[in-house]
């Protein structure tokens, strides 16, 4: 059995980029288009799609600015808000 690539060879590709930046104020997500073939010539990029910028609230920005390199952060409330949208602070939650 062949293993299936994880990408499409043939393009454009229209693909999501996610980050935090080091202000911890909230993720970032951008969408554009990309011709796979420009990345040869470094210039892949076709269309800009979108941003939106999304805000933490205070308790998850603290628990971001907390965090050390190296360390892995506790899962709590806060750290399930990123992944799941919505939190209500239960005991385990610093704020």
């Amino acid at each position: 059995m062949r293993a299936r690539p994880l990408l499409r060879a043939a393009g454009p590709w229209t693909v999501l980029g996610l980050m935090s930046g080091t202000s911890a104020d909230g993720a970032d997500a951008a969408l554009v288009r990309v011709e796979p073939d420009g990345f040869r010539d470094g210039s892949p990029f076709l269309e800009f799609l979108g941003h939106r910028h999304e805000p933490y609230p205070p308790a998850l920005r603290q628990e971001v600015l907390a965090a050390v390199p190296g360390a892995l952060p506790q899962v709590t409330g806060a750290s399930r808000a990123a992944v799941l949208g919505s939190w209500t602070p239960g005991p385990d939650d610093r704020s």
